[in-house]
């Protein structure tokens, strides 16, 4: 053996390179405020998360300007985050402020728009008639039952971390897949009000 190739034997092999931590917006019904702090803590060391407990400004909330409002959102909550996670509770369906971060989430044009995934809580089971919870309108479009081509995801509560890794990831990669980015649907109309809770059978107010 070469004195170069005990050389190159000897070293110490290279450590494993750390896992990127993506920035993640998380988007969620403050009805489940608690199960929502919890999830942060929990993935602490999967991503870093922005905006979570904050509440959006009366001249975002009080605007009729969409335009205005989603650009708002972005430069404000979402910021530099790169995916977006919906917890998916009971009541999340008929939340505005939901329906408003997912559709400054799908934002084309002026930029990439976020990666999107959702997470059922673990308390959102077992609805009176109903398996699990109503998705919120503006999500429900871009997501296909177990369809890859589909540019959101929706699974159950990830039980490693190996596994929310995965999910974080491949919303993020679907953030540059031009197949999957132009088959986002986001109409112009956003919640005005909060709507009607198909769980609870009631409108929640604000």
């Amino acid at each position: 053996m070469s004195d170069w190739a005990r050389y190159i034997n000897s070293l110490a092999p290279l450590p494993a390179p750390l896992p990127v931590k993506r920035k993640v917006f998380v988007s969620y019904s403050h009805r489940d405020q608690a199960e929502s702090e919890q999830f942060v803590w929990h993935w602490r060391n999967v991503f870093t998360h922005r905006a979570l407990g904050m509440r959006f400004t009366d001249d975002i909330i009080n605007s009729d300007n969409a335009a205005y409002v989603m650009s708002r959102i972005r430069a404000n909550y979402i910021g530099d985050a790169s995916v977006t996670v919906v917890l998916i509770g009971n009541c999340t369906h008929s939340r505005r402020f939901v329906d408003w971060e997912i559709k400054a989430s799908l934002q084309c044009g002026t930029g990439t728009p976020n990666g999107l995934v959702a997470f059922l809580l673990p308390s959102a089971h077992n609805l009176p008639g109903r398996l699990y919870p109503y998705l919120p309108t503006r999500f429900a479009p871009n997501y296909r039952y177990l369809d890859n081509t589909s540019y959101t995801r929706y699974w159950f509560m990830p039980d490693n971390e190996g596994w929310m890794r995965q999910c974080i990831e491949t919303a993020f990669e679907s953030r540059t897949n031009k197949n999957l980015v132009d088959d986002i649907r986001n109409p112009n109309e956003m919640m005005k009000n909060n709507g009607w809770c198909y769980a609870c059978g009631v409108n929640h107010g604000v």
